[in-house]
């Protein structure tokens, strides 16, 4: 069985296969129950990079290298 990517669907499709009524959604009790088993909507947050790595960066093109040796 092929499954089809999700933004070639329509949207009673997808509503179907989320047992969702489009003029109504969701109720609150389903809402809250959706959130509880699958967690909130959002993308992990993805770690900073420090101020070392950041300074270090700058010296990886060549041209600033040949200056830097030049002086």
């Amino acid at each position: 069985m092929t499954v089809a990517p999700p933004f070639t669907r329509t949207v009673a499709e997808a509503l179907g296969d989320h047992s969702v009524q489009e003029a109504e959604g969701l109720t609150s009790a389903e809402a809250r129950t959706r959130l509880a088993e699958h967690g909130p909507n959002e993308l992990p947050a993805e770690p900073g990079t420090p101020l070392w790595a950041l300074i270090l960066e700058q010296f990886k093109d060549q041209l600033v290298l040949i200056l830097l040796g030049a002086a």
